[in-house]
């Protein structure tokens, strides 16, 4: 080392400058030294602030020249410096991630418009799957609410299996899951922390809700009954006679699940017979919007979103879907009908044949109300035949101040002729005419 006058230099140094006198130890970070080593230009001395960048060099117990970084030097060598790189980073990564994303990598596989299909009419799905899918899901999560988490997940599974793309249904079937993990876990716990005292209480509670509600087969008292019993096994797995009365109570709320949709069917069908039967007399009268409006009330009886069942009369239903479907299908042909009578005359200059035109017009809107080209059309001939009965009637006016009575009375007849409809003004200030002039 330079520092060691007994040991042979490990480098020369430059020009026959003298060895440096011998210090009692090495010079400290930054001093200044006197010998050249030939390494790199004299870059200047490091400074001493915990902020540089810079370092120098000292010597190693082996003899070797290795670098010293100054405090506070290197990408992370404080806080400040951290953050810039963490902030340069993030940037980089924002703009790669939205780059990928618009490249599609990150699309996911299951559309968002099927979250549209649940509890709305206006579904492509069959109407019967739309219904059932709507029962189960209600029914879930009402189970949910009830805290009832397994029943609640074999809700929302059978409505995956029905519809896949529903993914309300899978986002709850997930939930339940893990609540029913978490309720079976803390179960557990408490079954294993419960005193000898709790574990017959709960013997003695569960015997007497069951006795009791299988007295009233209320359903309130069957489903409290229920919860309690199993409770009690829970704290005393095996017991038979909680086993038993638990077999007994489930099976008189599926009696009474029955019971219940027997009497919703009766209602329902009671319901829809009038109606269906309304709907066929009002399509053979050819009053299809009677028809329409008939069966569509009779088939929102079964398929209303919030009726909370599953569809129960399903000839009724499937009556009332083909009754509203030929009373549209009906209803378009009479309109265009109607319409194509009228189109013979479209073209025509006639005024005659343009009121025919009209005539025909106001039919197929009497038929379909909602009959867009034909209002369209309606709108065009009634201009034309407005701008006809308007010079009719400066006509008669201009008669009538010649005292050519007869002849301006021909003239405000052609007004009404061509107008036919009283609350037309210049249908009103004819006829008033025509009444001013008496008969003729």
């Amino acid at each position: 080392e330079p520092n060691d006058p007994d040991a042979p230099p490990v480098f020369a140094p430059v020009g026959a400058a003298p060895l440096p006198e011998p210090q009692d130890a090495a010079p400290s970070f930054g001093s200044n030294s006197a010998v050249d080593y030939g390494l790199a230009p004299d870059l200047g001395e490091s400074p001493a602030s915990e902020w540089a960048f810079g370092g120098g060099v000292e010597a190693s117990s082996d003899g070797n020249l290795k670098a010293k970084k100054a405090p506070g030097s290197g990408i992370f060598g404080n806080w400040v410096r951290t953050l810039i790189v963490f902030l340069l980073v993030s940037s980089v990564g924002l703009v790669f991630y939205k780059k990928l994303n618009e490249a599609g990598l990150f699309d996911s596989k299951i559309t968002a418009a099927s979250q549209s299909v649940y509890f709305s009419t206006s579904s492509s799905l069959d109407p019967n799957i739309l219904a059932r899918t709507n029962a189960l899901m209600s029914e879930g999560q009402e189970a949910f609410r009830r805290k009832e988490y397994f029943e609640a997940f074999k809700k929302f599974f059978k409505t995956v299996s029905i519809d896949p793309t529903n993914e309300k249904a899978q986002r709850f079937q997930v939930l339940a899951c893990e609540y029913v993990a978490v309720a079976k876990l803390q179960e557990k716990i408490a079954s294993n922390e419960a005193t000898e005292t709790e574990k017959a209480d709960a013997i003695t509670d569960g015997i007497e809700a069951a006795e009791k509600a299988l007295r009233t087969k209320r359903g309130g008292d069957l489903n409290t009954a229920k919860r309690k019993l199993q409770k009690g096994l829970l704290l005393n797995p095996g017991n038979q006679a909680l086993t038993d009365l638990l077999t007994k109570v489930r099976a008189k709320i599926r009696d009474n699940v029955r019971w219940d949709e027997t009497k919703e069917k009766k209602s329902r069908a009671e319901q829809m017979r009038p109606l269906l039967s309304s709907g066929e007399r009002n399509l053979n009268s050819g009053r299809y919007a009677n028809a329409i409006t008939d069966y569509q009330r009779a088939l929102d009886i079964e398929l209303t979103p919030y009726n909370n069942k599953t569809r129960l009369n399903i000839d009724l239903a499937t009556e009332a879907e083909e009754g509203l479907e030929r009373a549209k299908s009906q209803r378009r042909t009479a309109a265009r009908r109607h319409y194509s009578d009228a189109a013979k005359y479209f073209n025509s200059s006639d005024s005659g044949d343009l009121r025919k035109a009209r005539d025909f017009l106001k039919k197929a809107l009497a038929v379909d109300k909602d009959y867009t080209a034909a209002s369209t059309k309606l709108r065009q001939v009634m201009g034309t035949l407005r701008s006809r009965a308007k010079e009719e009637y400066d006509k008669g006016m201009n008669m009538v101040k010649f005292s050519q009575y007869e002849r301006a009375r021909l003239h405000f007849q052609k007004v009404l002729s061509l107008l036919d409809d009283p609350s037309e003004s210049l249908y009103r200030r004819s006829s008033a005419e025509l009444d001013a002039m008496g008969p003729g």
